[in-house]
C-alpha cells in the first residue's frame, strides 16, 4: 500500500508508526506537501517556480540553516510522485490523508489527476471538522496531532472513492 500525506508532519508520525509494527513495513509512505494552495496553480508541480516557492515558504523567516537539506527534502516531492505513480501502474493500493485545509484539498485533487489515467479507484481518510473522542473534543484537528494518539481512529475512517470519483475529482481543477 502507498499512504499519501500532504504534510511531512503527519507522514513523519506515520513513519514512526510503521517503525512501531502498526502497519506493514512494506508500506511506502509519501509527501507531495507541494502548497499548490498558494502561488500559481497552472504552474506544474516540479516546475522551477514551484520548488522555488515551496523553498522560499520554509526560508522567510530565516530559520532554517541547513537549506541543502530542505532542497533535498522539496526535490523528494518530486520523486514521490513518480513512486505514486509506478504504483499506480503496477495497481498498488493507495490511501490519501487529508485534513480540510485548502492545501490538503488541492493535494487530493491533484492526485486524483495524477491517478486518473489509471482506471483505478483509491481509499481516502479525511479527518473531519470536529473530532469527539472520550478524551476530548476538537474542531479542525490536524492529522499530526490525531494520527499520533489515535491510529484506529483514524484508519476508521477511511472509505473508497472509485475510479469515476477519482475520474471526476481529476477534472476539477487541472
Amino acid at each position: 500500500m502507498i499512504h499519501v500525506f500532504f504534510s511531512e508532519g503527519a507522514a513523519g508520525i506515520m513513519k514512526l508508526h510503521q517503525e512501531a509494527g502498526k502497519i506493514d513495513p512494506e508500506d511506502k509512505i509519501l509527501t507531495l506537501a507541494f502548497m499548490l494552495d498558494q502561488g500559481d496553480i497552472n504552474e506544474s508541480y516540479d516546475s522551477t517556480y514551484r520548488l522555488d516557492l515551496i523553498y522560499k515558504m520554509y526560508t522567510q523567516n530565516g530559520q532554517i540553516h541547513d537549506t541543502d537539506q530542505l532542497r533535498e527534502a522539496i526535490y523528494s516531492y518530486v520523486d514521490n510522485v513518480h513512486t505514486l505513480i509506478e504504483g499506480a501502474q503496477s495497481g498498488e493500493p493507495i490511501c490519501i490523508y487529508s485534513e480540510n485545509s485548502p492545501g490538503d484539498v488541492s493535494g487530493f485533487i491533484f492526485v486524483c489527476s495524477l491517478l486518473d489515467p489509471y482506471d483505478i479507484g483509491v481509499q481516502y481518510v479525511e479527518l473531519p471538522q470536529i473530532v469527539h473522542n472520550p478524551d476530548y473534543t476538537t474542531m479542525f484537528p490536524s492529522l499530526e496531532n490525531i494520527l499520533y494518539q489515535y491510529l484506529d481512529y483514524v484508519l476508521s475512517l477511511k472509505v473508497e472513492v472509485p475510479y469515476f470519483d477519482v475520474n471526476f475529482y481529476a477534472t476539477v481543477l487541472f
